[in-house]
């Protein structure tokens, strides 16, 4: 009686053409997104805008999210020239930047 084996063989996939670019898999990741259009980093601006410097826990707490996804979102505003990050010991400090 022949073995019945329950995956296929291990043969690699070709890499991906050009004209077909890879599927997305299971989603968007932690730091797939666009600060133009993620509104976690639109609530930022907006608090950054309203109150004025504010330390980054009292960012998530106003906006009622983790560390990992302010500081995330905050990398992103920052790589795009949208806010100024400053450090005073422990604290880093966040505000809109003078973009004129």
């Amino acid at each position: 009686m022949p073995e019945h084996h329950d995956r296929e063989p291990d043969v690699p996939s070709p890499p991906p053409a050009a004209d077909n670019p890879p599927t997305p898999s299971a989603g968007p990741g932690p730091h797939d997104f666009s600060p133009a259009d993620d509104r976690f980093a639109h609530g930022i601006l907006q608090l950054l805008a309203d109150r004025g410097e504010m330390y980054t826990s009292h960012l998530c707490r106003a906006l009622r999210v983790t560390g990992p996804t302010v500081a995330a979102r905050l990398r992103a505003l920052r790589a795009a020239g949208l806010i100024r990050s400053r450090r005073v010991g422990r604290r880093a400090y966040h505000a809109l930047a003078d973009v004129l």
